[in-house]
């Protein structure tokens, strides 16, 4: 494994496949060797989906190195990629309007660290749903304060096209 990756990071991890679509697990770096991100965790003497901090051997799980997802200085230009990245017209259009109701904003590391940790406390993102509040989702909203997956954008960039 390389170093580890700046205080506040996004960071992903390539996964084989899920069904028949390879996917990433996402988090947050937290520092000294720590992520948080939303994922099975042992809770209360029973298993389940929640947002925890683990450490960044967990976080990997066998795989031997991570990457950073980066993100404009901007939300306009941040809002701007996204759009683009959607192939299907009204798929986008739909998207852009929920993206529009929400108050995007890059966040520092420091404040991309605190809500993370605030969500982990807290659990009060929801319960985990792949196609609506997954690990993507979780990591973009710590940073931008937006619910977004460019991986459900993908799968649904294949249904519909």
């Amino acid at each position: 494994m390389r170093g580890l990756p700046a205080l506040g990071a996004v960071i992903y991890v390539p996964r084989k496949r899920y069904l028949f679509l390879p996917y990433c697990h996402y988090g947050i770096y937290t520092g000294n060797g720590k992520v948080v991100h939303f994922a099975p965790a042992i809770r209360n003497g029973s298993k389940e989906n929640c947002i925890h901090e683990t450490t960044m051997e967990d976080f990997l799980d066998g795989d031997k190195d991570f990457f950073v997802r980066h993100f404009p200085a901007s939300t306009e230009e941040f809002k701007m990629l996204i759009r683009a990245k959607e192939k299907n017209a009204s798929i986008a259009d739909s998207l852009w309007q929920d993206l529009e109701s929400q108050d995007c904003h890059i966040y520092t590391p420091k404040e991309t660290v605190r809500r993370a940790y605030a969500c982990a406390r807290s659990q009060t993102l929801g319960g985990y749903s792949l196609t609506s509040n997954n690990c993507e989702h979780f990591a973009i909203y710590c940073k931008t304060n937006l619910r977004y997956s460019d991986q459900v954008g993908e799968v649904l960039d294949l249904l519909f096209i």
